[in-house]
């Protein structure tokens, strides 16, 4: 990774991080998302690496946090109402559902039974 390039933000999934650069790309921002193309090919492996990074230049840092405090108060105006998502939940949910899109054995056991559901 450049030297230049800085941590911005982190998105929890690609289709936001697709969002964000779009949004920075329409003010004239370049970034870049390193984990896009490990989290489409092997996404069971966003569950170690965690979310997706949003790299800038250095130089566009500033300008580029600017930009996304003020999008992050326009959305918290839209959502102030909205029930809060369950993020522990979901990920129990989508970790469930790449096991059994992969044919992964499931690590959810049952008590009384040692064999994976």
């Amino acid at each position: 990774m450049p030297e230049n390039l800085k941590l911005l933000k982190r998105a929890s999934t690609l289709f936001e991080a697709h969002a964000i650069r779009g949004h920075l790309d329409s003010h004239g921002i370049t970034c870049s998302i390193p984990d896009e193309m490990t989290g489409s090919t092997q996404p069971h492996l966003l569950l170690a690496l965690g979310d997706f990074r949003i790299m800038v230049h250095g130089h566009d840092f500033d300008e580029a946090a600017s930009i996304l405090r003020e999008l992050d108060a326009e959305n918290d105006k839209h959502t102030q109402n909205d029930t809060p998502v369950r993020k522990s939940r979901m990920a129990v949910l989508a970790s469930i559902a790449i096991y059994i899109v992969t044919g992964m054995p499931c690590p959810i056991r049952n008590k009384t039974d040692k064999k994976p559901l």
